[in-house]
């Protein structure tokens, strides 16, 4: 959490909402990339190769709320577990997941400002609160039982109420709602073929 305020504080955004979080992060020098692999157990990845941080974010989902929170997830992995070895990773999986989760959810809406903005909590405060900080319904039911801002049967409620509006396949905004797209890694690719003097044979064999 303090990581993510930490973090908020040096893009100059706040407690606001993120407009963009693809562009920013791609702005402080991370490689950010985005296709479809066909295999929809994988969100993405990340990595630091030759001291320069790359995200893979895998696009089969085509979700933006989903998108935003796995390049924040990822992030977390990449800002928290940069000097972790392969074996730190593995035997401590799940707790590394679990922190960079969290950290996702910190980065996308502060938990003050999720206080100061969710007191009346219902499906519908929750979709307008979706649309505004671009963060997932159920993300938010979690976060709210996770700040114990709701009582156990609250929750209970509110997740038998997603289900039965059938929002745990698909939620408010979800089909209209583009994903964000990288741009820094095709745009220095289309530089290097229109004015590097570069082929596409050359990059590829580089």
């Amino acid at each position: 959490e303090e990581l993510a305020s930490k973090l908020r504080e040096h893009w100059g955004v706040g407690i606001s909402p993120i407009q963009d979080l693809t562009k920013r992060i791609e702005k402080s020098g991370v490689i950010v990339t985005r296709f479809e692999i066909g295999y929809d157990d994988m969100d993405g990845s990340s990595a630091w190769i030759d001291g320069r941080p790359f995200i893979f974010i895998a696009a089969d989902k085509d979700n933006y709320f989903r998108s935003r929170f796995d390049i924040s997830h990822e992030l977390g992995h990449l800002i928290m577990h940069k000097n972790l070895t392969h074996e730190d990773k593995k035997v401590r999986f799940d707790l590394l997941e679990e922190q960079a989760h969290y950290f996702a959810s910190c980065l996308l809406f502060p938990p003050n400002a999720f206080i100061a903005e969710a007191n009346k909590i219902s499906i519908e405060s929750l979709t307008m609160l979706k649309k505004r900080w671009g963060i997932s319904i159920a993300a938010m039911i979690y976060k709210a039982e996770s700040l114990k801002i709701i009582s156990s049967e609250d929750g209970s409620r509110l997740w038998r109420s997603l289900r039965y509006r059938g929002y745990h396949k698909c939620e408010p905004y979800d089909i209209e709602t583009k994903p964000e797209q990288p741009v820094a890694l095709k745009n220095s690719i289309r530089l290097m073929l229109e004015q590097g003097g570069f082929s596409k044979s050359k990059i590829i064999d580089e």
